[in-house]
């Protein structure tokens, strides 16, 4: 809390293959910890992540899945590869400008 008795606000961004609700769902107890003192707020990525296709051809998830950018064009994320590729990058910085501007 700030000296005026404001909760603190704290920008939570998900990982690669979450969104919002899922990881604030993950962050229950983490939540609990804080509520005196922050308000948490969650943003999701404004980019879909393709679906994993299990070894049957079919979608393995049926829960949205986002990115904040891809690391190669096929808009797939590999870590472990040097890229200059940043596809959907921009639209992440928007997202999180206009979260910053609404709170």
């Amino acid at each position: 809390m700030d000296a005026d008795g404001r909760l603190l606000k704290i920008l939570c961004l998900h990982g690669y293959r979450q969104n919002a609700d899922l990881f604030r769902e993950k962050t229950g107890a983490f939540r609990k910890v804080l509520k005196k003192f922050s308000r948490l707020i969650y943003v999701s990525a404004p980019n879909t992540v393709p679906p994993l296709n299990s070894a049957d051809g079919k979608d393995s998830e049926s829960v949205d899945k986002r990115g904040w950018w891809f690391s190669a064009e096929d808009n797939s994320y590999r870590p472990d590869e040097p890229t200059e590729c940043c596809k959907g990058y921009k639209e992440s910085l928007d997202v999180i400008v206009k979260t910053f501007q609404e709170e």
